[in-house]
């Protein structure tokens, strides 16, 4: 699901352009007995600078273009190499970041 920016320590952290962008995260279903079970989890990187400078140690990796959100939906990628460069922060100075009302 795309969205538009996320929240940590007070701040919220968007593009400048107010351009969509998604998460990376992981989904898995599996049985349990007669159940089943759906699981899912926001992967996490190294904080890019503007991240850093709240005081948070680790930031979510963000998919920010039409070709990123293939490569990560993609199939055939099995191993986790072809997703590697995806995995890195946000490249410091394209955040922006404003303080929570309150």
């Amino acid at each position: 699901m795309p969205v538009g920016e996320f929240f940590e320590k007070g701040h919220y952290f968007h593009l400048p352009d107010s351009r969509l962008f998604a998460f990376a995260g992981l989904w898995e279903r599996w049985r349990e007995g007669d159940g089943v079970v759906e699981s899912c989890t926001l992967l996490t990187t190294e904080p890019n600078a503007e991240v850093r400078s709240v005081g948070h140690h680790r930031m979510p990796a963000l998919l920010a273009s039409e070709d990123a959100y293939a490569r990560w939906l993609n199939p055939e990628i099995i191993e986790r190499g072809g997703l590697d460069e995806l995995m890195r922060p946000m490249a410091d100075g394209v955040l922006s970041l404003c303080k929570a009302e309150g």
